[in-house]
């Protein structure tokens, strides 16, 4: 059976990595099981996480893996992580832990449908993620019924064999150095006729609480906008106390769809890239 290669970038060395990241001490659980789980760390890191994501598919082409491409903050707290990932590559090319099952113009990301962080229709929404510190996680945001095909998955977890990935020259854009590349990779894949889904039982948590309030340089970046045609503006500050509280509304009320007290603008803008444009236009 191939082995499961787990990517991850981090800032912290190998030594912390292992001690305090809720990734490199939730991987303690499976030290027994090395030749099935592998990791591929990026220790000390201050590259892109497209760069280094690459990196590891060049490397797998001499040593082909099934590629888990992962944040350190994520903790593994379902047993049988390794069972899940190989039953759901069985059924889709490309897996994540989130998503969404359509995509509309401007989106500004894979749960929002609009610049001031709209939150999609339930329906459209897949996945379930906690978010803690720990085992048991603090709380539950369950956006949807798991195992659906989806446009767009979350990039803190995506999951392709290296095989299928080499085979159709899908990469990550260097340009993306951490926001937009999961979009833009969901993207590249769909042109490639690739299909994306979040597994169904796969239990992981993210270890801050506030995952969307990192995030505030998705509002601040054209590369995106070049690449696809959308470009969002911001026209004021504190986003990111924003987007926690919209988030944190989302995690504690999963019933209701609370707006971020944002003001954007968004408009076309004429994509940049000049491969595969004509495509790429269709399907904005």
């Amino acid at each position: 059976m191939k082995p499961i290669r787990l990517v991850c970038g981090t800032r912290s060395t190998r030594q912390q990595f292992s001690t305090e990241t809720a990734l490199g001490r939730s991987l303690k659980l499976y030290n027994h099981n090395a030749q099935q789980a592998q990791l591929h760390l990026f220790d000390s890191n201050s590259r892109g996480l497209s760069t280094i994501y690459n990196e590891a598919i060049r490397y797998a082409e001499q040593q082909p893996a099934i590629l888990v491409f992962i944040h350190d903050d994520i903790w593994l707290q379902d047993f049988f992580w390794l069972e899940r990932i190989h039953e759901a590559l069985g059924r889709f090319d490309v897996v994540g832990l989130a998503g969404n099952t359509r995509r509309v113009p401007r989106q500004p990301a894979w749960a929002f449908v609009t610049a001031d962080f709209k939150w999609d229709e339930r329906q459209f929404l897949s996945g379930t993620v906690g978010h803690g510190k720990g085992f048991p996680c603090e709380n539950v945001s369950s956006f949807g019924p798991a195992g659906q095909e989806c446009k767009l998955l979350d990039g803190l977890m995506l999951v392709a064999d290296s095989a299928k990935l080499v085979q159709t020259g899908l990469r990550f854009d260097d340009q993306f150095k951490f926001h937009f590349y999961d979009m833009d990779f969901c993207r590249q894949a769909e042109l490639k006729g690739l299909r994306s889904r979040r597994p169904s039982g796969l239990r992981k948590t993210k270890h801050s609480t506030n995952s969307l309030a990192h995030r505030t340089t998705w509002l601040r970046s054209d590369l995106f906008a070049e690449v696809w045609g959308v470009v969002i503006h911001s026209s004021i500050g504190n986003e990111a106390d924003e987007l926690g509280k919209a988030w944190a509304g989302f995690a504690a009320r999963s019933d209701r769809r609370r707006d971020a007290d944002l003001r954007y603008g968004a408009h076309a803008h004429p994509a940049r890239r000049k491969h595969d444009q004509s495509v790429r236009g269709r399907l904005r």
